[in-house]
């Protein structure tokens, strides 16, 4: 005689292990999926924020910083102004370095110095010398107010080993010990207030945030996550519906 019953329901079925199992994956994917998605929408914020700040009116470099002196992502590019004096025998040389001419690529080397404002130690990058001239470059010993550009630290993008006698822009670095706190990011000088002659020819910013086209790509990673976790639940759906199909059959074919 035939079961009248109509065989074991959706419910049953997800409730086995395999399918409880099955349940934990899809949640920890669509978990991953969505995390992803909110890092590409941050990511997104962050170059239009940093858009916005480098076309803005120039700011103090305390106010451009946290707290404790960290560069947050939306001050990157910003134009601020640091005013202060530079830390006696904070100045470093960084080597290698490519200057743009209309005659063409000069090659020579950094001078960066940190400036003291306040409790804070700010990395200048004072521009560009020839290399012959590096060690000979003097640094102000009176208050100078500098107009430029934050910037992250190279290491900031790259882990990269330096070439020998080649130190990249960083903490480590430029970090003083008469400063108790060193800022999280250097300052390209564009101008200085006062200048002299033999001063350090300034230098474009390293990280460019001016101009920069909207972040399509970035939006279209948001949304491309958002729709991986949509087919997750799709095939996840598709495949209890299948199971539960099949053991209606098997149901129905014991029951014969």
């Amino acid at each position: 005689m035939m079961d009248p019953s109509p065989g074991p329901s959706a419910l049953r079925v997800w409730g086995t292990p395999r399918w409880v199992t099955l349940t934990v994956v899809a949640v920890v994917a669509t978990l991953l999926c969505v995390m992803l998605a909110w890092w590409q929408g941050s990511r997104t914020r962050d170059i239009v924020n940093a858009e916005r700040a480098a076309l803005s009116a120039p700011i103090q470099v305390q106010d451009a910083l946290t707290a404790d002196g960290v560069l947050p992502n939306s001050a990157i590019g910003r134009p601020v102004i640091v005013t202060g004096t530079f830390v006696p025998g904070s100045q470093r040389i960084v080597i290698n370095r490519i200057l743009l001419d209309e005659s063409g690529d000069l090659p020579g080397a950094w001078v960066v110095a940190n400036v003291e404002v306040g409790q804070l130690a700010v990395p200048v990058l004072r521009g560009w010398v020839p290399d012959a001239e590096a060690k000979s470059v003097s640094l102000p010993t009176e208050t100078v107010t500098i107009t430029g550009v934050l910037q992250p630290y190279e290491r900031f993008y790259t882990e990269r080993t330096p070439e020998p006698g080649e130190p990249l822009i960083a903490i480590t670095a430029d970090a003083v010990q008469v400063s108790p706190e060193v800022a999280g990011g250097f300052v390209t000088l564009q101008s200085q207030q006062p200048m002299a002659a033999q001063d350090p020819i300034p230098v474009p910013p390293t990280v460019q945030t001016a101009d920069a086209p909207f972040p399509i790509q970035n939006i279209a990673y948001t949304l491309q996550w958002l729709v991986f976790a949509g087919v997750v639940w799709f095939i996840f759906g598709r495949w209890l519906r299948l199971d539960v199909l099949r053991a209606r059959d098997a149901h129905d074919s014991l029951n014969v």
